[in-house]
C-alpha cells in the first residue's frame, strides 16, 4: 500500500513538470494568437470603416435660385446710351426688313386695291404686286439708310423712338405723332428730327429711278413724301401703344 502511494507520488512528480511546461506553452501560443488577431484587426479595418474614411466625391453644384428674368427697366435704360455709327447701321438694316417688309407688302396691297396713280403701269395679279412691293421696299430701305444711318451718324442724332414719359391716351398719341418731327441728339438734347425727314425725302426722290416715267416728277415725289410722313406717324403710334406699352410713366 505504501509502495503504491510512493509509486503514485513518483509518477506524479515525473508528470507534473511536463504538464506545467505544456500549460505554459499553450498559454504562450494563446497570447501570440490573440496579439496576432489584434494586429490583424488594426491592420485591416472593416470595409465599412474604410469606405467611411474616404472623402466624398465632388458633386455638381446646382443653384436653387432661378435665373432672373430680363428686366424691362434695362430695356428702357438702354435708350439713354447713345448708338455708335455701326449700331445705327445695324438698326437701319434691321428695320428695313422688319417691319419694312410688312409695310412694303401692305402698301403694295393697298395700291392694287385702290389702283393708285403713283403706281400706274405696274399691272395687276402677282407681277403687279411684286413690282409694287419691290418699289416700296426700295424706297423705305433708302429712307432708313440715308436718314437713320448716314445723316444720324454725321449729325449725332438718335434714330430710335423714345416713348412718352406721361400717361394718358391723348398725351401719348400726341407724343407719338410729334416724334416724326422731334427727336433727341446722342447727348439727349431735344432737336428737330431732320435726319428722319431728310431720309424720307431722299427715299421719295431716289425711288424715281425705278418708277415708270408716268410715275416720276415733283408732284409724284411730293405725294410719296406725304405718304411716308403718314406711315411714320402710324408706326410711332404702334411703338408707343404696343412696343412700349409697359414703359414707366408719370
Amino acid at each position: 500500500m505504501i509502495r503504491t502511494k510512493i509509486a503514485g507520488v513518483l509518477v506524479l512528480g515525473l508528470l507534473l513538470p511536463g504538464a506545467v511546461l505544456s500549460l505554459r506553452a499553450q498559454a504562450q501560443m494563446t497570447s501570440v494568437s490573440d496579439s496576432n488577431d489584434g494586429a490583424a484587426v488594426v491592420a485591416a479595418p472593416p470595409e465599412s470603416a474604410t469606405l467611411a474614411a474616404l472623402p466624398d466625391a465632388p458633386a455638381a453644384r446646382t443653384s436653387a435660385r432661378p435665373l432672373p428674368a430680363p428686366s424691362k427697366q434695362n430695356e428702357y435704360a438702354q435708350l439713354s446710351t447713345p448708338l455708335s455709327p455701326r449700331q445705327k447701321f445695324l438698326l437701319a438694316l434691321n428695320e428695313a426688313f422688319w417691319p419694312g417688309t410688312i409695310g412694303a407688302a401692305a402698301g403694295a396691297g393697298i395700291s392694287m386695291a385702290t389702283d393708285s396713280d403713283l403706281d400706274r403701269g405696274y399691272g395687276m395679279e402677282g407681277i403687279g404686286f411684286t413690282r409694287r412691293f419691290l418699289a416700296n421696299f426700295g424706297e423705305n430701305a433708302t429712307d432708313l439708310m440715308v436718314g437713320d444711318f448716314v445723316i444720324a451718324s454725321i449729325g449725332h442724332q438718335d434714330p430710335r423712338y423714345h416713348p412718352s414719359p406721361r400717361s394718358g391716351f391723348g398725351r401719348r398719341l400726341g407724343w407719338a405723332i410729334s416724334r416724326v418731327f422731334v427727336t433727341q441728339s446722342d447727348a439727349g438734347a431735344k432737336q428737330l428730327n431732320y435726319s428722319h425727314l431728310l431720309g424720307m425725302a431722299s427715299g421719295a426722290a431716289v425711288s424715281n429711278a425705278w418708277h415708270r416715267d408716268v410715275d416720276r416728277g415733283a408732284p409724284e415725289t411730293a405725294q410719296r413724301f406725304g405718304w411716308d410722313l403718314l406711315s411714320s406717324a402710324i408706326a410711332n403710334v404702334g411703338r408707343e401703344f404696343w412696343d412700349f406699352r409697359h414703359a414707366p410713366r408719370q
